[in-house]
């Protein structure tokens, strides 16, 4: 895999936010409601492995895949990530040393029962 060096580490989330496709005033960050973390991996090869406690004791594991873009359009100069952890696709921005991870359609309980959600993780470099 062609990886440009900035991605490859370890990379903490500072949020894990659930938000509902229906009413976007409906946010859960996991990080703040239940004390959950995620770490992501990445190495040379653009291999990926997410490791998620949930706060309560439970943890789970996912291994994948890096794979980079870059994009020039006209003067604007964008670059992004796919990473694929199990049946998971993330699109990833990166900024500086942040990484933006975003899943269109993922399940999630906000209260009323598991429902469609998006999920968006903020990550900074450990």
């Amino acid at each position: 895999a062609d990886l440009d060096i900035d991605i490859q580490g370890s990379w903490q989330a500072i949020e894990y936010v659930y938000t509902d496709p229906a009413d976007p005033q409906n946010v859960v960050d996991v990080i703040e409601r239940d004390g959950a973390s995620f770490a992501l991996e990445i190495d040379e090869t653009g291999t990926a492995l997410g490791t998620f406690d949930d706060g309560d004791g439970g943890t789970s594991s996912q291994s994948g895949t890096v794979e980079y873009w870059r994009q020039v359009i006209g003067t604007n100069y964008q670059r992004g990530v796919r990473v694929t952890l199990g049946a998971n696709v993330f699109t990833g921005t990166l900024g500086g040393e942040v990484l933006t991870l975003t899943e269109e359609s993922t399940d999630f309980d906000f209260g009323a029962g598991v429902m469609e959600s998006r999920l968006r993780i903020v990550l900074t470099r450990r």
